[in-house]
């Protein structure tokens, strides 16, 4: 009986295991929702979202004191403003800043309920994103 209920949960974790490694994008690394930088010096707001491996979504990024905006809002029609490819718990995005209305790159990573955002290659003008911020998920 016992080496039934031993095979059983090996089993079990197996079939857990094996669907993490084929199906890497699924509910396990969701970077789908809102989120925002944790640092009060540093705005950055994302609203993603995510169909299997690819992800999608719109920034808003304000300087201190509202002297530089970069945002690019669902209601403004422009599109996204984010598009990108998702693996594991990364995600490779182009981002179209909205300031100088050029395209540049970035990474993020997930760790749980935080994003890191790091720019990895510049848009050709002058941009208002952050190069690099920590976002927590917010509950909506």
């Amino acid at each position: 009986m016992k080496t039934d209920v031993k095979i059983l949960l090996l089993s079990f974790l197996l079939i857990v295991f094996f669907q993490m490694n084929l199906y890497p994008n699924s509910y396990f690394t969701s970077f789908q929702g809102k989120w925002t930088s944790v640092d009060e010096d540093i705005s950055l707001d994302l609203d993603l979202f995510q169909t299997g491996d690819e992800l999608t979504g719109y920034h808003c990024s304000v300087t201190k004191h509202a002297q530089r905006i970069d945002c690019a809002l669902e209601s403004d029609d422009m599109g996204y403003s984010i598009d990108g490819i998702v693996k594991g718990n990364q995600a490779n995005v182009t981002f179209l800043s909205t300031y100088c209305m050029k395209y540049g790159k970035a990474k993020i990573v997930m760790h749980g309920d935080y994003l890191y955002w790091e720019v990895t290659e510049f848009p050709d003008g002058e941009f208002w994103l952050p190069l690099s911020a920590i976002l927590k998920r917010v509950d909506e």
